[in-house]
């Protein structure tokens, strides 16, 4: 079986470079402008943003292998519409984390106007940037046009909610500063099949340094064992 991953804003798909999990092939996308696709120019735009991913997706799976996305923070949203246009090619399931219910993004999230390094201190405080790295000059310049590319792509993210259905498995760390617990509630309002909820301790980050949280989900739900 072969799970698809989509990065967060301002990550590469390096985040899933030491992911390995049993009967599972991990495949990880970067976006325009970083990564294996670090010479092109960054994409501004959600759709185009997926637009960027629908060939790669296409052309990972034409083999006919079973498949289903992973997707943390923007790369959910990514996830989560890529598996609603593809859904003709029969995806299994969808696991999303560091995101709230996705109606809650239509067009919410604005760039920020406050300076690089500001930004890179907010950053920051989610946990995703090393204390040394948030005043490197260097650093600065290379990553603000980044993560402000990547905030733009959230912004125009507008909910088109899918005919057909199919697993969702939202994962969310409790003490992660994106997300408002008031409102897990809404997830089952965003879509018309029921979706499994689960609280892991740590930060916005701390799946990605966990997978064997997603070894366990797939062997509790999928039965990868059965399919890989």
């Amino acid at each position: 079986m072969k799970l698809l991953c989509f990065h967060c804003a301002g990550g590469s798909s390096s985040m899933f470079k030491r992911w390995k999990l049993e009967g599972v092939e991990v495949i990880s996308f970067d976006l325009p402008g970083r990564g294996k696709m670090g010479n092109l120019p960054l994409v501004e735009n959600f759709n185009e943003a997926t637009e960027s991913l629908i060939a790669q997706v296409e052309e990972t799976i034409q083999d006919g292998k079973p498949w289903g996305v992973f997707g943390h923070s923007m790369g959910a949203l990514l996830a989560y519409d890529i598996t609603r246009r593809l859904k003709h090619h029969d995806p299994l399931f969808r696991i999303l984390s560091g995101v709230n219910p996705l109606q809650e993004y239509n067009g919410a999230v604005q760039v920020t106007r406050e300076d690089d390094q500001t930004l890179m201190q907010k950053m920051g405080a989610l946990g995703g940037i090393p204390d040394h790295l948030q005043k490197h000059p260097m650093f600065i310049k290379w990553f603000a046009p980044i993560v402000r590319a990547d905030l733009s792509i959230v912004g125009t993210f507008v909910l088109k909610k899918e005919s057909l259905p199919f697993p969702t498995y939202v994962i969310n760390g409790t003490d992660d500063r994106i997300i408002d617990l008031t409102k897990i509630h809404l997830w089952n309002k965003c879509m018309d099949y029921p979706v499994i909820i689960k609280a892991i301790n740590g930060d916005h980050f701390q799946i990605l340094k966990h997978p064997e949280i997603i070894q366990s989900l797939l062997l509790k739900y999928v039965q990868v064992g059965a399919i890989s």
